[in-house]
């Protein structure tokens, strides 16, 4: 009996030893990001993340380096999740012609996103990967 909790024992301890446990994403996104998005590199500053709610909307800018124009963006970001989404708005007219999606990864020496964006009419159409560092 003494030899079957002890090896139960000894095997949960093994089960346990190896687990993997993973830390929050951060309470917040606000700052600049440096951005690879289908060939273009561009800088996006989240100015300002709400403080209600389980997702937190975020507001910023977003500008292809060297190139004019800066344009809004506006969305949210999920500190439970690590997810984050916003859309891209032309400062000009005010319409939204890009939508990004993504995750962040866990929290490390330096924090990441990667995921996708769609371009609407204003471009050329469809879905292209991002990955940004802060």
């Amino acid at each position: 009996m003494k030899k079957t909790i002890l090896a139960i024992s000894f095997a949960a301890g093994l089960l346990g030893a190896g687990s993997a446990f993973a830390q929050p994403w951060p309470a917040s996104v606000v700052g600049v990001w440096d951005v690879h998005a289908n060939q273009s590199h561009l800088t996006l500053t989240i100015r300002t993340q709400a403080a209600a709610g389980v997702c937190k909307a975020i507001t910023g800018v977003i500008q292809n380096i060297g190139v004019p124009p800066i344009d809004k963006i506006q969305g949210f970001y999920c500190p439970g999740s690590g997810r984050i989404s916003f859309q891209r708005i032309t400062t000009a007219t005010n319409d939204t012609y890009q939508t990004w999606t993504g995750n962040l990864s866990d929290p490390g020496a330096r924090l990441l996103i990667g995921g996708t964006f769609t371009q609407n009419p204003a471009g050329n159409i469809g879905e292209y990967g991002f990955y940004a560092v802060k």
